[in-house]
């Protein structure tokens, strides 16, 4: 019995790749062709349990991230309700405090998300570079880890950080348009 075993660029493809060389060598009777994902069901389980972890950690993320927006940012409010007041005194009205306050968290959420990918991508280039070594629980195999990340996971967290910014601060710009000039300049 003779086994051959081909890499693939992208887990994704394997089954693709599977069902190709199924169609086009069917004619050889002595011939099996399987996908890693059938040969080793429990890695797919473990691969999926981790997808579903890491959408929880980024939900509780997100949840963080918006809470704390919304903290600093109803910190900022409160702190200038007389500023709040002046600008309502001399005729500024609602919308336009409204507005400002959201774009000043777009431009927080800007440099915030700028800022945090070029620190992410420090991290992750020194970790790509140099790996790391990750011995799993129960086993003596220690594995020789090194991260990378994709456009397209630059772009996605870089949105989000201004998406998030700018929605978490809705509820504080909305407190700060409500005020009435007496009762920011009392």
């Amino acid at each position: 019995s003779t086994e051959i075993v081909l890499s693939v660029d992208k887990v994704e493809r394997a089954g693709r790749v599977a069902q190709k060389l199924q169609n086009s060598l069917s004619r050889s009777e002595n011939l099996e062709i399987s996908s890693w994902d059938v040969l080793a069901k429990v890695f797919k389980d473990i691969m999926n349990i981790q997808t579903a972890v890491f959408w929880v950690i980024k939900l509780v993320l997100l949840v963080i991230v918006i809470s704390s927006i919304i903290n600093t940012m109803l910190m900022s409010v409160f702190e200038r309700i007389r500023e709040i007041g002046t600008m309502m005194a001399i005729g500024m009205i609602k919308i336009k405090i409204l507005i400002l306050f959201i774009l000043e968290t777009l431009i927080l959420g800007v440099f915030g998300g700028i800022v945090g990918l070029i620190a992410s991508l420090l991290v992750i280039t020194y970790f790509n570079i140099n790996g790391f070594t990750y011995t799993a629980p129960g086993t003596n195999f220690p594995l020789s880890i090194f991260p990378f990340v994709t456009m397209t996971d630059i772009l996605i967290a870089f949105y989000f950080s201004v998406i998030a910014s700018v929605l978490s601060s809705i509820y504080p710009a909305l407190k700060a348009s409500s005020l009435t000039p007496t009762e920011a300049l009392r």
